[in-house]
């Protein structure tokens, strides 16, 4: 027996380990087995505030966007982490950082300034850590930036890979127990603030990257089997990458979603194609 599910959810309620929850609760019951039942008092540790200020430019654009599917195999990831000390996450998020800057410096007016974003699950740097059944929208993002200081092109590959590996590590680190506290006060962190400035100037291109590695994707079992594939939908969101794992676990299938114009320079960048399986996946 096959058969196909779809879930959407609306981020302003639920984020991704949410869905996670609600997938396997709901695989649990269509099996008729014990399923863990969400919990939906999140708000008691994180009080709603008014953060109107910074409902600004998320990266939706009504431009046409494309999502290239790139799929990373084991020995590849082994590549891209040589001599950067990261994770297999951060490796190929370095990695697909560089190339996405790359049709930015190939424009006529480039950016100067390259920010990445990347999501962050509050739940296990709480402290105490909260369970991973909290439901809600529980995330935060850590950005790290290039400047024109940074000079990463024309020098060696491995040097410029580590340095955004590192950038990258370095701002999710500073999402710790300490600034999680910070988040739950009353006072918005300043550096809330500066990234959300920074990132709406007009000479800064935003990078959006989020992981989905560590989520149970292929254990959702409704009945008929364990998924044989599962993959992200295209979205509205210019320059954001979306990682999954593959179905061995040995992999990272990257969807990343560009404006249509930027495709002949994605799709013909000799540094990016040795590195995957080119799999075109135009929604």
């Amino acid at each position: 027996m096959r058969g196909l599910s779809f879930m959407k959810l609306e981020l302003r309620i639920a984020d991704g380990a949410s869905a996670i929850t609600f997938l396997g609760a709901w695989s649990a019951t269509s099996r008729g087995d014990e399923d863990v039942c969400p919990k939906f008092d999140a708000a008691t540790y994180f009080p709603p505030k008014d953060i109107s200020w910074g409902k600004g430019d998320i990266g939706v654009t009504k431009e046409k966007i494309i999502t290239r599917r790139l799929v990373f195999d084991k020995s590849s990831i082994a590549a891209l982490k040589e001599n950067t000390s990261s994770t297999h996450v951060l490796a190929v998020s370095a990695f697909m950082w560089k190339r996405l800057m790359a049709i930015s410096k190939s424009k006529p007016a480039p950016a100067r300034v390259h920010v990445a974003i990347h999501a962050v699950n509050l739940r296990p740097r709480m402290v105490p850590p909260m369970p991973t059944h909290f439901f809600g929208n529980l995330w935060y993002f850590a950005a790290a930036v290039v400047s024109p200081h940074d000079q990463l092109d024309g020098g060696d590959d491995h040097d410029s890979n580590r340095t955004l590996a590192m950038k990258l590590s370095n701002a999710i680190k500073g999402i710790d127990g300490d600034y999680v506290n910070k988040l739950r006060s009353d006072t918005i962190p300043d550096s809330l603030t500066k990234k959300v400035e920074l990132a709406s100037k007009g000479d800064v291109e935003s990078y959006r990257f989020t992981s989905w590695c560590r989520f149970p994707l292929y254990e959702a079992d409704f009945g008929w089997g364990e998924p044989t594939w599962v993959c992200c939908p295209s979205m509205p969101f210019k320059n954001l990458v979306v990682l999954t794992s593959t179905r061995d676990g040995n992999g990272i299938e990257a969807f990343a979603n560009i404006l249509e114009e930027d495709a002949v320079v994605f799709d013909s960048d000799e540094e990016l194609l040795p590195f995957v399986s080119w799999k075109i996946a135009d929604y």
